[in-house]
């Protein structure tokens, strides 16, 4: 994977404008899309764990946690850094794919406020995120504390703080192949373990060989990469040139209007 220029912890410290959150957000709900797809939670979003490059090009890391759903041994709630952990996982109940929706919530209200959102022992320490209306309503909607009621990803895509992004060729590419489930779950020796590693990295080769992944999302489920859509010149998407000034929009979200404005540009 190629060098990046930062984590989104230094990027949450800018001063972020409502066109440059919504496109990280997009790109964080196609990885974790392409992730799902594949029957893969990440288990640990958090900013430490996503990368960005100057051109707002976005990549998922860290799948120590990850585990595929629908299986017991997944099941423990010793995953998510606590600040990013859903109630479910709080309260041992069974979880999820949309128990990374609710990471990714945290993580949207951190970028709002530049710290992080629920630091508090108790729920009377918390604030709410004061920001614009689609952005208010979209962060509410991922931290919904019944997770059958919490917005899916494939809904959080279609939502209109995000949906102006919204590129078919990204969003419905096909998924990383499906997971051997029973992998996590056998034991292997240090030379069992070597040579499944081996078989893997030649299988990969070959099929990169034969442009059978070419065009599709890294088996990684790090989001597309944005050069085509995106000029790389670009200043709305260029992190080197955020502007210190506070730049959130206002409640009409006039911003986000595909007809014109600075998304219109960047597409």
């Amino acid at each position: 994977m190629e060098l990046m220029d930062a984590n989104l912890c230094q990027v949450i410290q800018m001063e972020l404008d409502h066109e440059r959150m919504s496109y990280l957000l997009y790109q964080m709900l196609c990885g974790i899309k392409h992730l799902h797809s594949a029957g893969i939670i990440h288990r640990d979003l958090k900013p430490s764990n996503i990368v960005v490059k100057s051109d707002c090009t976005l990549k998922i890391l860290d799948f120590g946690l990850a585990r595929t759903a629908g299986t017991s041994f997944m099941m423990t709630p010793y995953v998510v850094t606590r600040y990013y952990r859903a109630p479910e996982v709080i309260l041992g109940m069974g979880y999820k794919e949309n128990v990374d929706i609710w990471s990714v919530g945290c993580i949207m209200g951190e970028m709002v406020r530049h710290k992080i959102l629920f630091p508090g022992r108790d729920c009377i320490l918390h604030e709410w995120v004061q920001t614009a209306s689609q952005a208010r309503d979209l962060l509410s909607k991922m931290l919904i504390i019944d997770p059958a009621k919490r917005i899916s990803v494939d809904e959080a895509l279609q939502h209109p703080y995000i949906n102006v992004w919204y590129d078919p060729a990204e969003v419905e590419a096909p998924p990383p192949q499906i997971y051997d489930k029973q992998l996590d779950e056998r034991e292997h020796s240090i030379d069992e373990w070597k040579e499944l590693i081996y078989k893997e990295v030649m299988n990969f080769e070959e099929r990169t060989k034969n442009g059978v992944v070419k065009g599709q999302p890294s088996p990684s489920g790090a989001a597309m990469n944005s050069s085509e859509s995106l000029p790389p010149s670009s200043s709305v998407n260029d992190i080197s040139s955020m502007s210190t000034d506070q730049t959130l929009a206002s409640d009409t979200d006039s911003s986000l209007e595909t007809s014109a404005g600075p998304l219109g540009c960047c597409r």
